[in-house]
């Protein structure tokens, strides 16, 4: 009789089967965990952001699937009344705290850089907050009544739905009544890392107070925290919407340059000349446009030998346009300066200087032109452009995505850093 002898496994052996056994389990369990919380019926309404941002980075699969699933469209209505409604500011205070105002200064992407950051702060303290208008570069009629228009000289009430409390509002009227009022300067919130909002600072609301209650209020998961960025990019789109007349208007236009966001490749330029010359800035050749654009075409077409981007230039200075199509002439080149009528002051390059010697016609046409090239920053594939202007930082937190990779600012490339994570 023959014996057949079994070897028993190694104590090594059977040390290393379980810990690859455990391992395998911890990883099954970890994305089960990760797809139930990310895709619960909850957490679609209660979202964790962060959760949502990493996943987001991991591969573009995953991408694609996540934007399908989630609103994306600046020109969607149910994104803008569901996804992001606005938020109910009477909620942020007690019936006697003080009223924080928000000054309304500098250019458009500017000032609401600097209203978003104060609102946040309103938040967290738990007070209300009033936009006041009354230094307003972009109103110097302050007040004043537009003839062709029937209506007062507001800006912001003019072009976005409601910021904060209105000036009419019975807690604005009886907090001023009573000086019950802080006017909080742009330096309050800036300066401070903490205030600003930076990607690395992380946001924890938890102590159960009416500061905190409003913060939930507003559908945030605040118990996993939320990082800087990702709170401002969501408050951006709660606190920004266009009101429906103008939406209409920008959507229609980017229907005709045939934007839609996430589908189709397409390339936006930001170019911002103007008044910045006087502020010391360098502007980029549009031979720096070109040289990136080069750069990223193999990645974006890795089937084609010899593509054809399809690249909206956003510009204050139209003359731009002409250098572009003779550097590359078989590019499709699209940009609102071919829309331009006699009536828009766009073409020699932007100047804040010159806002109180415009109609009301030419105001309408400078931020109509404006608001197209907003939205078709923000939903590009890929973003050429400059730090020096706050519309790269406005773009930049309105993008559903933040890919650093695929946002590209040619004069921090050039001098050798990059500080969009301190933004």
């Amino acid at each position: 009789m023959v014996k057949i002898m079994m070897m028993r496994p190694s104590r090594r052996f059977m040390s290393l089967f379980a810990i690859c056994a455990v391992a395998i389990f911890l990883v099954v369990c970890n994305d089960f965990s990760t797809m139930s919380k990310l895709f619960s019926r909850d957490n679609l309404v209660h979202r964790n952001l962060r959760d949502i941002e990493t996943v987001l980075l991991e591969d573009n699969e995953k991408v694609t699937k996540l934007l399908n699933m989630t609103a994306t469209s600046l020109c969607s209505e149910e994104e803008e009344d569901v996804t992001h409604p606005l938020p109910n500011y009477d909620l942020w205070c007690g019936p006697n705290s003080t009223l924080n105002v928000i000054p309304f200064f500098g250019g458009m992407t500017n000032a609401l850089k600097f209203v978003l950051l104060g609102a946040l702060m309103s938040l967290e303290e738990g007070r209300c907050f009033f936009v006041s208008e009354k230094n307003a570069h972009l109103n110097p009629g302050y007040r004043k009544q537009h003839t062709q228009s029937g209506e007062d000289g507001f800006f912001v009430n003019h072009f976005f739905e409601l910021i904060g409390l209105p000036h009419h509002h019975p807690f604005v009227v009886k907090a001023i009544a009573e000086g019950r009022t802080e006017t909080r300067m742009w330096g309050e919130y800036w300066n401070d890392m903490r205030s600003r909002h930076v990607e690395r600072e992380i946001y924890n609301y938890t102590s159960g107070d009416s500061k905190d209650a409003a913060v939930k209020a507003m559908g945030y998961d605040i118990t996993s925290g939320i990082d800087g960025h990702t709170l401002k990019r969501d408050f951006l789109r709660r606190m920004w919407h266009l009101r429906p007349y103008y939406r209409n208007e920008t959507c229609h236009s980017l229907r005709e340059h045939n934007i839609l966001p996430y589908q189709g490749d397409f390339i936006a330029y930001s170019v911002r000349r103007g008044d910045k010359d006087t502020e010391g800035f360098k502007f980029p050749k549009m031979r720096e446009y070109i040289h990136e654009t080069e750069r990223v075409l193999p990645g974006m077409y890795p089937n084609v030998t010899d593509p054809i981007p399809n690249i909206f230039v956003a510009t204050d200075d139209c003359s731009v346009m002409k250098r572009l199509q003779e550097l590359k002439p078989t590019w499709n080149f699209q940009s609102q300066c071919y829309n331009a009528t006699e009536e828009d002051d766009i073409q020699d390059g932007y100047d804040i200087k010159h806002i109180p010697d415009w109609s009301y016609q030419q105001r309408e046409a400078h931020f109509k032109k404006f608001f197209v090239e907003l939205y078709a920053l923000s939903l590009s594939k890929v973003y050429i452009g400059v730090a020096y202007t706050n519309v790269a930082w406005f773009s930049y937190f309105l993008r559903p995505k933040m890919d650093k990779t695929m946002f590209i600012l040619l004069d921090q490339q050039k001098a050798g850093y990059n500080n969009v994570h301190d933004w």
